[in-house]
């Protein structure tokens, strides 16, 4: 019991120091990163590095998964939010902003994503040179602000 407290302590300890070594550290250049909304709560985070493809699946409840086929992602309609409003949660934005902040990207491409104030919060942490959006929509409480 006392090694499992010992490996608690030291795991803490890592955690807080590289909390604050992470503004610091340099960050890579990225040339792409393009964010995808499948359905109502899966995203598919897209990374062109070093001249290859990463690409990784956002589930709803927050975990990461890696996906296998790169060119079988299907879009989301956005069209569908008009009856039904994302559950877009704050882990999701979180998790992929710690993730991707370590890359500069040359473009950042959201394509089919309901903008909501947790997509607005997490493309703000984003650096990139230039954003482009292609059929999103924006949440209907967004809008009536």
């Amino acid at each position: 019991r006392n090694d499992l407290d010992n490996i608690a302590t030291l795991s803490t300890k890592m955690f807080e120091l590289s909390v604050l070594a992470r503004s610091n550290a340099v960050k890579r250049a990225a040339y792409e990163l393009i964010v995808t909304q499948t359905n109502l709560h899966d995203f598919h985070f897209k990374v062109r590095y070093a001249q290859k493809v990463y690409v990784l699946k956002m589930t709803g409840i927050g975990l990461f998964k890696r996906l296998r086929g790169v060119d079988t992602i299907e879009r989301y309609c956005g069209r569908v939010f008009d009856t039904q409003q994302p559950e877009v949660t704050q882990t999701i934005t979180n998790r992929a902003a710690v993730l991707l902040s370590n890359f500069n990207f040359e473009f950042c491409i959201f394509d089919s994503l309901c903008i909501d104030n947790n997509i607005l919060s997490y493309i703000s942490k984003v650096s990139c040179s230039s954003v482009q959006f292609y059929s999103c929509t924006f949440d209907k409480d967004l809008c009536e602000k």
